[in-house]
């Protein structure tokens, strides 16, 4: 399983998971540490914002 950076968005960068305890990630590629909360958050964020426009185009008339 992939995971994509919520910060840099690079598909290609590797995204490490801290074994802490902390439910931290960290992306190799920007160098940024985010929480498990900022995912959700970043998720349930984009998930409103696209589902507005994928109910628009869903609706929109077709030939």
């Amino acid at each position: 399983m992939n995971a994509v950076c919520i910060k840099c968005w690079n598909p290609e960068a590797v995204v490490k998971m801290h074994l802490d305890g902390s439910g931290d990630f960290e992306c190799a590629e920007c160098e940024e540490t985010f929480s498990c909360a900022e995912v959700k958050d970043c998720l349930k964020a984009m998930q409103e914002r696209w589902g507005k426009l994928m109910k628009w185009v869903e609706a929109y008339p077709k030939d």
